[in-house]
């Protein structure tokens, strides 16, 4: 018991978005606290992708999730950051506000309402 206590984490991602700098800072810690942690930062260019997937995509999440998939020239790898939706209204603004940030196109399951009731 006291070596899970020890070795167990609760997994954590935080995600900035300094639209000054028009960059994304990141922070993970993994669930083992054997694990390195990955922190860095990217320009906002440097993401290529953000996925919208709803709620009945693989893995099932009740709200859907977001997937932000980085490239990280200092590692010379794309990375992908995902990440649960706590309800159906982040599900529609999320995506918006992310595309309105970073100046990318969500794809998915997802479409914005508001451009769509805009004559």
């Amino acid at each position: 018991v006291w070596a899970g206590v020890y070795t167990l984490r609760r997994e954590e991602l935080t995600l900035s978005f300094d639209r000054m700098k028009d960059q994304l800072s990141y922070e993970y810690f993994p669930q083992w606290t054997l694990a390195a942690t990955d922190k860095g930062s990217v320009a906002f260019n440097a993401i290529n992708q953000i996925n919208v997937q709803g709620p009945k995509r693989e893995p099932v999440t009740p709200h859907g999730y977001i997937e932000l998939v980085v490239s990280d020239s200092q590692e010379k790898r794309d990375k992908t950051f995902r990440f649960k939706l706590l309800s159906d209204e982040q599900f529609q603004f999320y995506p918006a506000n992310l595309s309105r940030i970073t100046g990318k196109e969500p794809v998915g399951d997802w479409s914005d309402e508001d451009e769509l009731e805009t004559p």
